[in-house]
């Protein structure tokens, strides 16, 4: 995380993180996470997915994601 964030505000281009989230925290607090990381890294790129936390867990450990609210 740390190195992100070096990484993200250091450099001026655009960055993406690929993030997997299940429904429930989508509906719960994820608009409130996105508007904060918007103000902290405002060129960060958020490709997100919604998915069950089982299929999330493995696309997370394939490298197909980034960072997975579990």
């Amino acid at each position: 995380v740390n190195r992100f964030k070096s990484s993200a505000k250091s450099s001026g281009e655009p960055q993406t993180v690929r993030l997997g989230v299940p429904s429930t925290i989508v509906h719960a607090w994820l608009t409130d996470l996105l508007r904060m990381l918007r103000q902290e890294f405002p060129q960060l790129v958020v490709e997100m997915t919604i998915d069950r936390t089982p299929h999330l867990r493995s696309r997370l450990v394939g490298g197909e994601l980034d960072v997975a609210m579990l």
